[in-house]
């Protein structure tokens, strides 16, 4: 077997983040009486992707994002509403619901079946993220879940990826690969961590390294581990 170990990214890899953060905004600025436009849901989402990526790169605390995203798209949109508590209010609602990417199950169970070891690696919350998994089903094909919150650190970061190979007791790293839609957190931490690399581009974006595989669906990635 070429990778018996796989870590997979989940938002944009394996749960439609975009579909699930939509309906999340949307009840969140119901509940305040703000137009759920598909103009302030898409600015909500630009706002929220600019503050993780921050995140990504070391320049804020994930605990200063999570308020200050919304903080930003109140303050972009004209409104005066209490940050803290919109953000608390969408992760309620971001918690119930996940949306499978079309084909994500298939391919877990298929791996799962040739005797793959899957390892779900996330940046997210961890209520948020494991009770997203566990209405997707997905959960119960994994072999472990590592998620930045509970890791102390996150993709890329190398102490991330060194507390997850430290759990899995595996130091053949030439036999794993991650699959992720990120080049900045998935494909930038598993090339520093010394791992195969599979960037999953279903829009074809233009790329911005050296991976090993790049694939535009999820059933390719059986012929890249086969």
């Amino acid at each position: 077997m070429k990778y018996p170990i796989i870590l997979l990214d989940v938002d944009d890899t394996l749960l439609d983040f975009q579909a699930a953060e939509a309906c999340a905004i949307r009840d969140t600025l119901a509940a305040r009486s703000i137009p759920a436009t598909g103009e302030n849901v898409a600015l909500y989402s630009r706002v929220n992707r600019s503050w993780w990526e921050k995140f990504e790169r070391g320049e804020c605390e994930k605990g200063d994002l999570l308020w200050r995203r919304f903080a930003e798209f109140f303050a972009r949109i004209g409104v005066d509403f209490d940050p803290k508590a919109a953000h608390r209010d969408y992760h309620e609602n971001l918690g119930g619901y996940a949306f499978l990417v079309p084909g994500a199950e298939e391919l877990c169970r298929e791996l799962k079946k040739r005797g793959h070891r899957l390892y779900v690696v996330t940046n997210g919350t961890a209520h948020i993220q494991h009770r997203r998994l566990g209405a997707s089903g997905l959960e119960r094909c994994m072999d472990g879940v590592f998620i930045s919150e509970e890791m102390g650190s996150q993709k890329p970061a190398p102490a991330f990826f060194d507390k997850v190979f430290a759990a899995l007791d595996w130091p053949d790293k030439q036999s794993c690969v991650i699959l992720g839609d990120s080049q900045t957190s998935d494909m930038l931490g598993g090339k520093n961590a010394g791992i195969a690399t599979c960037w999953y581009d279903p829009k074809g974006a233009e790329r911005t390294g050296g991976w090993d595989f790049v694939i535009g669906s999820l059933e390719e990635f059986l012929e890249v581990v086969s």
